[in-house]
């Protein structure tokens, strides 16, 4: 989906300033080397200890280094910073606006555990989500896969890793510098969270689902993953890109986060899972959670940028 021709112009809904630089990075450079149209919502503005306009400039200066100037940030009561969850129905609200003026195929945002499981995060996730269910021609929706610990901190070697599910074999390892990864394999029918390993051996799905008459979701998979080498030697070009896109955030530039940058997967690999509406879908199925995707391999649907 990433590096489908027919994208044009992806929505990333994040929850603070500084998100864009620390977990989604990877993407933003290969969509905008692309040529794809980059809009962005940060939900909060990161006023927790009072620096909520200095993060805005510094957001704004962030996303200017890809030459991104669609840039939205909430600065509202129910939406404030802070380590506690945001209402779900505001959230989808907030989000629905948002793009209603925009053309966006693709909104990527957190998955259920929102990496570092603040509850910020995970309420982003979860009212993009619930935006899915209950609005008609809602873009298909990609959620940044929080990775166990061990995973999460082995940087530059992500390249050669591989994905959570996927064999060790380099032409199915996780890429992070090419956005041509696209789902793979047949798509599975039973709940609303997704993902198959991307293989060598690459087999094309449609799914067609529908939210009661609220919303319908194709998904189709497209066999355009590059090996490797390839992707290995575009990220390697530029090792401290995220450091450099995080270095915007001075506020924020603390001891832990440039270690956090230097060695996250996050800098180097983004993997995706998607958010598929199923025909007898409820808002209730916006409680999705990893443990029910751990239990229901099946269910799940990967892609790598």
């Amino acid at each position: 989906l990433l590096g489908s021709s027919e994208v044009t112009e992806v929505a990333l809904v994040v929850a603070h300033p500084d998100d864009e630089a620390m977990f989604f990075w990877p993407t933003l450079l290969q969509l905008r080397a692309r040529a794809v149209k980059v809009s962005v919502l940060s939900l909060s503005n990161g006023n927790y200890d009072g620096l909520g306009k200095t993060r805005e400039k510094e957001m704004k200066d962030c996303l200017l280094r890809l030459d991104v100037e669609d840039l939205v940030i909430l600065d509202e009561e129910g939406l404030q910073d802070g380590w506690r969850s945001w209402d779900e129905e505001l959230v989808a609200k907030r989000v629905h606006d948002w793009l209603e003026v925009r053309n966006a195929q693709l909104v990527v945002t957190f998955d259920d555990l929102g990496v570092s499981g603040h509850p910020n995060h995970v309420s982003a996730s979860r009212g993009v989500r619930k935006a899915a269910l209950l609005y008609e021609n809602f873009p298909k929706v990609l959620m940044l896969d929080s990775e166990p610990l061990l995973r999460k901190y082995i940087g530059v070697f992500s390249l050669w890793g591989g994905s959570s599910s996927s064999s060790s074999s380099p032409s199915t390892s996780a890429l992070s510098s090419t956005c041509d990864a696209t789902f793979a394999g047949d798509s599975g029918s039973k709940g609303n969270i997704e993902r198959t390993t991307n293989t060598k051996s690459n087999n094309s799905s449609n799914n067609n689902n529908n939210n009661n008459n609220k919303k319908n979701t194709n998904s189709k998979s497209s066999p355009t993953l590059k090996t490797l080498p390839e992707a290995a030697e575009a990220s390697l070009r530029q090792p401290f890109a995220c450091l450099r896109a995080l270095s915007s955030h001075w506020s924020q530039l603390l001891w832990y986060r440039v270690l956090f940058t230097l060695f996250s997967r996050y800098s180097y690999v983004n993997t995706f899972t998607e958010f598929v509406v199923l025909p007898d879908a409820a808002p209730g199925l916006c409680e999705a959670t990893k443990k029910e995707e751990s239990t229901n391999p099946d269910l799940r649907k990967r892609v790598v940028a």
